[in-house]
C-alpha cells in the first residue's frame, strides 16, 4: 500500500511545477506587448522600444551588463517560485503521511462498520481541511518576514508566491482525504480524470498569468488547478458528488450525519 502515500494531485503539482518553470523562463524574456503606442505604424516608438534601440546602440561590454541584469531578474523570478514550491511540497507531506497511517483502519471500518467509517471519515475531512486553512493564514501573516530572515531581504518577493501556494495547499489537503476515499471505494480511475481536469485548467492559466505576473502568476495558476482537480472535480463527475458535499461542509467546519462516502 505504499502507493497510498502520494495524493493523486501530487503528479499534477510536480509536473505542473516543471512546466511552469519552463514557461516562466521563456515568457519573462519575451518583449513586452505593444512595442509601439496606439495609432498605427506611423506613430512614434514607445518607451520600451526606445529602450531596446538604446540597448542595441551600446558597446559590447555595456550590452553584456544590460543582458546580465535582465537574466538575473529572470532567475530571481525562478528563485522566488522555487522557494515557495519547497514550502508547498514539505507541507503536503503532513496530511498524506498521517492518512497513510490511518488508511488500514479506514479500510477495516469500511468493511465491518460502515457507519463508524463514515463518521470518522467526515471528522478527518474537517480536521485536515481546517488544518490547511490554518496553515494558509499562518503563511499569509508570517511567511514574508520568515523568508527574509532565512534567505535574506532579496528573497522577500517570494512571500506572495508562498501565499498562493498555501492557498493551493488548502485544496490539496482536502483532496488528500478524497484520495483515500476513492481507493477505499474501488474507483481509482477518477484519479486520472481529476488530474486531467487540473491540467486543463493549469495550462491556459499559465499562458495568461505568467507573462503578466511572473512567479506570482505561476503560483496562482497552480492554486486554481489544485482547486479544480481536488474540489471542483467532485461536482463535475457524478459518482464523486457525495464526497463533494463532505468537502464543502468541511470548509465550513461542518460534517453531515447521513449519506454515503461516494454516490
Amino acid at each position: 500500500m505504499q502507493e497510498m502515500n502520494a495524493d493523486a494531485s501530487s503528479d499534477l503539482r510536480q509536473t505542473a511545477s516543471k512546466r511552469v518553470l519552463r514557461i516562466l523562463r521563456f515568457t519573462i524574456d519575451r518583449p513586452a506587448e505593444g512595442a509601439f503606442e496606439k495609432g498605427g505604424p506611423a506613430s512614434s516608438p514607445s518607451k520600451d522600444s526606445r529602450n531596446d534601440d538604446h540597448r542595441h546602440s551600446l558597446r559590447p561590454e555595456q550590452r553584456r551588463r544590460v543582458t546580465t541584469a535582465a537574466d538575473s531578474a529572470t532567475f530571481d523570478q525562478l528563485g522566488y517560485y522555487a522557494v515557495a514550491f519547497q514550502i508547498f511540497t514539505l507541507l503536503n507531506f503532513l496530511p498524506s503521511s498521517a492518512l497513510a497511517v490511518a488508511y488500514p483502519r479506514l479500510v477495516k471500518l469500511h468493511q465491518v462498520d460502515p457507519r463508524r467509517y463514515l463518521e470518522i471519515l467526515r471528522k478527518i475531512y474537517v480536521a485536515v481541511t481546517l488544518g490547511g486553512m490554518l496553515i494558509f493564514v499562518g503563511i499569509w501573516l508570517w511567511v514574508t518576514p520568515a523568508i527574509g530572515f532565512v534567505f535574506g531581504a532579496q528573497s522577500t518577493p517570494a512571500g506572495p508566491v508562498a501565499v498562493m501556494m498555501a492557498l493551493a495547499n488548502v485544496f490539496t489537503f482536502s483532496g488528500t482525504v478524497r484520495y483515500q476515499v476513492i481507493y477505499i471505494e474501488h474507483k481509482p480511475v477518477y484519479h486520472v480524470y481529476n488530474t486531467l481536469l487540473g491540467f486543463v485548467v493549469l495550462i491556459p492559466l499559465n499562458l495568461l498569468f505568467i507573462p503578466k505576473y511572473g512567479a506570482v502568476g505561476a503560483a496562482a495558476g497552480v492554486a486554481c488547478a489544485c482547486f479544480a482537480a481536488n474540489v471542483v472535480s467532485s461536482w463535475v463527475f457524478a459518482p464523486l458528488r457525495a464526497t463533494g458535499i463532505d468537502q464543502m461542509l468541511a470548509f465550513l467546519g461542518l460534517r453531515r450525519r447521513l449519506g454515503s462516502a461516494l454516490s
